[in-house]
C-alpha cells in the first residue's frame, strides 16, 4: 500500500470525530494533520491553510475548527485505544505518564501559570499537560493527555472570569497531576487497553496510592522515585524490631548489581547494571484512615553518567523475572520518545491559540499522525524484515524502523506542497504587509485611548 493511501485510510478511521451535530468539519481536519505531516515549521492555522489550500486560504476556518469547534478529542484517543485492541500484536503493553510544559509569551493562554517547565528547567509562565503513551516492541502511541490547571485558576476571580472565553469546561474541579494521571488511567481500564504495565516518573512513583491503585487493577507497575525516598527491609509495622527506615541511595553500596541487557538499539546493546532489592514501603491510606505497609521491590539502575536511580515495581522476581523488570525499567524511553515526536516532528509545541479546545484538539490530531506512523512502521516491517537475510548479511537482528522523520520526507514526495506561481506570491506578500499595517494601526489606536484615558485621569 503506498503511503498516501495508508494516511486516508487512517484518517477515514477517525473522520467522525471530528464531526459535530450540526456539521461536518473533517476536511478541516484533513488540512490540519497534512500540516502537521508535511510542514517542517511555521504550523500557525494561517500558514497551515494557506500552505495546504492555496494562498487564498486565510486561515479562519482552520482556527474556528481548532479553537471553537465541539468536535471529539475524547472520541479521538477512544479511536487509538480501539486501533490497539484490535491488533494482537499490540497486546501487552505498557502504559506511561509524564508532563510536559511549554512557555508562554503571556499570561492569556488556558492554564498558563508560573510553574515548573522541564523543558527550561526551571519556573516559568507556561502551560503543562499530562500525557499518556502506549508502547510495545519499540512502537509508541499517545493514547491521552489533560491540560493541567493550577489551583489558582479556580480560587482566584479574575482567571476565573476567563473560563467562558478560554471555553474552559465550566465543571471542571481542581486536580493534581497525579489525579489527572490516575483518571487516564481509569479511561485506559475502561477501555480495556491491553497493557500489562504502568510506568512513571518520580512525581507519580512516590505517590503510594497511585501504586496501589494499579495494583488493585491487576497492573504491575515501574514507578521512578527520587533518591531520598524512605523504605524498609522489613514490615516497620508489624516488625517487633521496629526497624529503622533508609533512604533508597543509602542501599547502593550494599547491593549485588548485574549486567542485563535491555534491547538492541541502533547505537548497539543497551545495557544497564541494575540491582533488585526487596523493601516495604510506608504510607497513609486514606480510605482505611490508617497507616499501611507494603512490599514492593527496588530496582536500582547504574546511569551513565556514574549517577543511579530508583523504582519501585509490584512485580517479583519469582514472578516475571529480572529481565522483564529490567526492561520495563527503560520503557519511559518511549513516552519520552512519544512527546518530542508530538513536539519536534508534528508542530504541538508551536501551538499559538489561547483556548482550552485548541490545547486538546492538537494533542488529538498528534495522536492520529502517531497512530498512521506505527501502521506505516508495521507494515515496513512485514515488507522489508527478513531475519535471516538481516542476520547474514548485517549482523543485526531486524532492521531500524522507519522514523517520523523519514515519513515526513517521504510524504512531501508523494503529498508535495502547491509551489506559488509569481502572482500567487506577489499577492501573499501583499497581503502579509496589508495585515502587518491592520496590526499596527490597530496597536496605534489602543495606544492612544490609553494615553487619552490616562490624561483624563491626572
Amino acid at each position: 500500500m503506498k503511503m498516501e493511501e495508508e494516511l486516508v485510510n487512517t484518517f477515514t478511521r477517525y473522520r467522525s470525530n471530528f464531526k459535530t451535530k450540526t456539521r461536518d468539519s473533517s476536511a478541516h481536519g484533513w488540512t490540519v494533520l497534512k500540516g502537521y505531516l508535511l510542514l517542517e515549521t511555521n504550523r500557525t492555522y494561517q500558514n497551515i491553510d494557506r500552505k495546504i489550500n492555496g494562498v487564498n486560504a486565510d486561515g479562519q476556518n482552520i482556527q474556528q475548527f481548532m479553537s471553537d469547534s465541539p468536535w471529539s478529542w475524547e472520541g479521538v484517543f477512544n479511536q487509538v485505544m480501539v486501533d490497539i485492541k484490535s491488533n494482537p500484536a499490540l497486546s501487552g503493553g505498557t502504559l506511561n505518564f509524564d508532563e510536559s510544559g511549554d512557555q508562554c509569551s503571556g499570561p492569556h493562554k488556558a492554564g498558563a501559570s508560573r510553574q515548573y517547565i522541564g523543558r527550561a528547567g526551571k519556573v516559568e509562565l507556561g502551560q503543562v499537560g499530562v500525557l499518556s503513551s502506549y508502547s510495545i516492541d519499540n512502537l509508541w502511541l499517545l493514547t491521552g493527555a489533560e491540560l493541567f490547571l493550577p489551583r489558582k485558576w479556580f480560587n482566584q476571580p479574575q482567571l476565573r472570569k476567563k473560563w467562558k472565553r478560554l471555553k474552559i469546561p465550566l465543571e471542571r474541579e481542581f486536580a493534581t497531576k497525579v489525579e489527572i494521571a490516575i483518571s487516564l488511567f481509569d479511561k485506559a481500564i475502561d477501555q480495556n487497553l491491553p497493557f500489562k504495565w504502568v510506568g512513571g516518573d518520580a512525581l507519580y512513583g512516590r505517590s503510594l496510592s497511585f501504586r496501589r491503585h494499579i495494583a488493585d487493577n491487576g497492573k504491575y507497575y515501574m514507578m521512578c522515585i527520587p533518591k531520598d525516598e524512605h523504605v524498609w527491609l522489613s514490615n516497620p509495622l508489624t516488625d517487633e524490631d521496629k526497624p529503622v527506615g533508609k533512604k533508597v541511595s543509602e542501599l547502593v553500596e550494599q547491593a549485588d548489581f548485574e549486567p542485563i541487557m535491555i534491547r538492541n538499539a541502533e547505537r548497539g546493546q543497551l545495557i544497564y547494571e541494575q540491582a533488585f532489592v526487596p523493601v516495604w514501603t510506608v504510607g497513609k491510606n486514606k480510605k482505611a484512615a490508617k497507616r499501611e505497609a507494603r512490599k514492593e521491590l527496588l530496582v536500582i539502575r547504574k546511569e551513565p553518567d556514574g549517577s543511579t536511580s530508583y523504582a519501585l515495581t509490584n512485580a517479583s522476581l519469582a514472578e516475571v523475572g529480572k529481565e522483564e523488570i529490567a526492561v520495563q525499567r527503560a520503557e519511559r524511553y518511549f513516552v519520552e520518545r512519544t512527546i518530542q515526536d508530538c513536539k519536534s516532528e508534528l508542530g504541538w509545541d508551536e501551538l499559538q491559540a489561547l483556548k482550552y479546545p485548541a490545547y486538546m484538539h492538537s494533542l488529538a490530531i498528534c495522536a492520529v499522525a502517531l497512530i498512521f506512523l506505527l501502521n506505516v512502521k508495521l507494515k515496513q516491517r512485514e515488507k522489508f524484515d527478513d531475519p535471516e537475510t538481516v542476520q547474514e548479511e548485517l549482523g543485526i537482528e531486524r532492521l531500524p524502523d522507519i522514523s517520523l522523520a523519514n515519513v515526513k520526507e517521504l510524504m512531501r514526495s508523494v503529498m508535495p506542497l502547491p509551489r506559488l506561481t509569481r502572482k500567487e506570491a506577489r499577492k501573499k506578500i501583499v497581503q502579509i504587509l496589508f495585515d502587518r499595517s491592520k496590526s499596527t494601526a490597530s496597536r496605534r489606536r489602543k495606544q492612544r485611548k490609553n494615553q487619552k484615558e490616562k490624561n483624563d485621569t491626572s
